[in-house]
């Protein structure tokens, strides 16, 4: 993994994270071949769309969560997350498994994509991560799922959300 802050601007190149002995693999690679729309949740395919209009330059980040394929079968994306940059700190905005997966496989890839996003936050200088959510369901999925907890009202992340709920997660130590 490799995340340079130069004058405003980030860069994130992941390549097969964690390792290759994991079964999934985090990678930034516009290269690989996505699923037909009709395997992502609808909020993740306009979203997609969003971020790769301009060269996705300043939409913010993409990262893929691949299933490594065996010696006859190619790699799959089977999850995603969508990240926002910005004075070093990152924003979860979306991050999800393809539709054809499902527990316990679904709640690894998102665990994965999530601590992939925790470690670009770490390498910018941050120990927190934050995420936004719609709707106290999905909040409370993501504080019981994965350790998420709600920004008080007054922090300036819940500025302008337009009805998200902004959380956040920080590392131990």
């Amino acid at each position: 993994m490799r995340v340079v802050h130069r004058r405003r601007r980030t860069e994130i190149t992941v390549s097969g994270w964690p390792g290759s002995s994991s079964p999934y693999q985090v990678t930034s690679s516009s290269d690989v071949r996505l699923p037909a729309d009709a395997d992502w949740p609808p909020a993740l395919r306009q979203a997609l769309g969003a971020r790769a209009a301009h060269g996705g330059d300043d939409k913010g980040r993409r990262l893929f969560c691949v299933q490594a394929g065996g010696g006859l079968v190619e790699p799959i994306v089977v999850g995603c997350v969508l990240l926002h940059v910005d004075d070093r700190s990152v924003l979860v905005i979306e991050c999800v498994s393809v539709l054809f997966k499902h527990d316990p496989d679904a709640t690894t890839i998102e665990v994965l994509l999530l601590a992939c996003s925790q470690e670009v936050a770490r390498r910018l200088g941050s120990n927190c991560l934050y995420r936004k959510v719609y709707g106290a369901a999905n909040a409370r999925r993501a504080r019981l799922k994965f350790e998420f907890k709600r920004l008080p009202a007054a922090h300036p992340l819940q500025r302008n959300n337009r009805g998200a709920i902004i959380l956040e997660r920080c590392a131990k130590g």
